[in-house]
């Protein structure tokens, strides 16, 4: 049974239910034990925020939009036998569901639609000419306007190396459209999407990391035995005390907190035996 007026710390995944702050289980912790921080997992929330700060950059949401598209031009090739499915082979199980927070699946997905680059190619010219209705077959050519574009061809050269024949198929294609560019590469994936991508990723950030939380870390990471080893921090720990567990301390333990914490250098971190600690839990 946990008592929760000792609880000092939540941390759960991004689920409304359990992070909500009216009536997520953080919520119900919270309101009977105000020292019970929420922290949700860092490198799930940075994941989530470049996912999210991407999809607002037209270019990169696009390209992101049309690798999602594929999945089902995948299975009509399939379906119309235009790629093989027996073992070794090329298989609609290569082509997999994308996760916000899975980058490997991305690779995985981008890889195998760059596999089959030109037939899937082929397939769509002929969806947008024989596309049983009027939207699929403005959905077919929107897809293929995108796969045969300058921004998509450089993202694929980009990412990985092109068979011969697929580079030739987006070079006559898009011979024309590649023309007309008023801009070079650098200016335009440096200004025009670099830069902007950046610029809302620094936004999404500063939106998914509170000040609260960061600044809670940083502080109890002055009592992290590795962190104490480089430099012990005292102020922190004492700013750690007054602002975020005031209530804990008498006034008379507060006032003699710096004075102790000048002996546990002395005598704690400098200690042969300290050097083998390597984490909070092992200190305590």
């Amino acid at each position: 049974m946990l008592e929760i007026q000792n609880i000092r710390g939540q941390a759960y995944d991004g689920a409304s239910n359990m992070r909500g702050g009216w009536n997520g289980l953080q919520a119900f912790v919270s309101n009977d034990c105000s020292y019970a921080y929420y922290i949700h997992c860092f490198a799930h929330r940075l994941q989530l925020a470049l996912v999210a700060a991407s999809k607002e950059v037209i270019p990169v949401h696009q390209f992101e939009d049309l690798r999602v598209a594929q999945a089902a031009e995948f299975a009509y090739l399939i379906e119309i036998d235009e790629i093989e499915t027996r073992r070794g082979l090329n298989q609609i199980s290569t082509l997999q569901q994308a996760g916000d927070t899975r980058w490997s699946s991305h690779l995985r997905s981008v890889s195998s639609l760059i596999k089959i680059f030109s037939p899937a190619c082929e397939v769509i010219v002929k969806l947008i000419d024989m596309g049983t209705t009027s939207s699929q077959r403005a959905e077919a050519d929107s897809v293929h306007q995108g796969m045969t574009s300058f921004e998509f061809s450089f993202c694929k050269k980009r990412n990985t190396d092109v068979p011969d024949m697929n580079a030739r198929y987006v070079e006559r294609q898009g011979r024309a459209r590649h023309q007309q560019a008023d801009s070079t590469i650098e200016q335009h994936y440096r200004v025009d999407i670099f830069c902007v991508a950046i610029d809302s990723q620094l936004q999404e950030l500063n939106r998914r990391f509170s000040e609260h939380a960061i600044e809670l870390l940083i502080l109890a990471s002055a009592l992290d035995p590795q962190v104490a080893r480089e430099s012990f921090r005292i102020d922190d720990i004492c700013q750690l005390v007054n602002k975020f567990y005031p209530q804990d301390f008498t006034d008379f333990e507060k006032e003699q907190l710096e004075l102790e914490l000048h002996h546990y250098e002395h005598n704690v971190v400098q200690h042969s035996s300290f050097e083998g600690l390597s984490n909070i839990s092992e200190l305590c």
